[in-house]
């Protein structure tokens, strides 16, 4: 299983500014989906990064020092909202959420904005 055009669209915006991009990128490329799960209200992505893989250099449990990411749909009145959590270093989980109504099946109509 390989991200979705817009799991690939939020990495994107969300390691653009950061001091550790390379690292992430690194892992990205390197990520295997384990799980891919819908709630109703949101998606929840597992990853696995090989352990061979470069680090991040500082522990964090969530990117929240990165700008945070606002998805927008035409069938969310409200929008949709992201968190990126880690695990150790490494990639862990990529949570997507709306703030009102259920998840999109088109998820090709949700635009990332910083």
């Amino acid at each position: 299983m390989n991200l979705s055009p817009l799991e690939q669209k939020i990495f994107d915006l969300l390691i653009q500014e950061d001091p550790e991009k390379e690292i992430l990128k690194s892992q990205i490329s390197q990520v295997e989906i384990l799980e891919r799960s819908y709630s109703g209200v949101g998606v929840f992505t597992k990853f696995k990064v090989s352990e061979s893989a470069e680090k991040l250099g500082k522990e964090r449990v969530k990117l929240e020092d990165f700008p945070g990411a606002y998805l927008t749909h035409p069938a969310l009145e409200a929008g949709a909202g992201v968190i990126l959590w880690l695990n150790s270093g490494f990639l862990d989980t990529l949570e997507c959420f709306t703030y009102g109504g259920d998840w999109p099946a088109n998820e090709q109509l949700f635009t990332v904005h910083t």
